[in-house]
C-alpha cells in the first residue's frame, strides 16, 4: 500500500514539475474585453482611441474622429482575432496591444499597444 501511494505522489509531482517547465501560466488571469484604451498608432502616430465593449465588439476613432468598428471572436487566453483579418488583440492588465498575425504590424491603420483610461 505505501509503495502505491509513493508511486502516484512521484507521479504527480512529475506531473506539476512538465507543466511548470513548458512555460504554461496555469495561474494567469482572464481579463475582461471591456473598456477605454487610448495610445498612438505604429501606421501615422496619431492619438488613437479604442472602445471595448462586453458584447466583443469595439470602435476605433483615429485623431478625435470616428474610423470604424468591428466584432472579434476569442482565440486564446486573453487572444481576440477579427474574423477576415489579420488583426490581433491581446489584453493584459492595463494595456491592449493590437497586432498582425504576420508581424506586419504597422501595415494595421490602428495597430500599436495602448493604455488603459476607463
Amino acid at each position: 500500500m505505501k509503495k502505491i501511494i509513493k508511486n502516484i505522489t512521484v507521479i504527480l509531482l512529475a506531473a506539476i514539475l512538465l507543466i511548470n517547465s513548458s512555460g504554461v501560466n496555469v495561474f494567469a488571469k482572464n481579463y475582461s474585453f471591456s473598456g477605454t484604451y487610448t495610445g498612438h498608432n505604429l501606421n501615422s502616430g496619431e492619438k488613437t482611441k479604442i472602445v471595448l465593449k462586453k458584447n466583443k465588439t469595439y470602435k476605433v476613432y483615429i485623431g478625435g474622429s470616428y474610423f470604424g468598428k468591428g466584432k472579434v471572436k476569442k482565440f486564446g487566453k486573453n487572444k481576440y482575432k477579427v474574423p477576415g483579418y489579420y488583426i490581433r488583440m491581446k489584453l493584459y492588465k492595463n494595456k491592449l496591444k493590437v497586432y498582425s498575425k504576420d508581424g506586419r504590424d504597422p501595415k494595421i491603420p490602428y495597430g500599436g499597444t495602448f493604455k488603459r483610461v476607463r
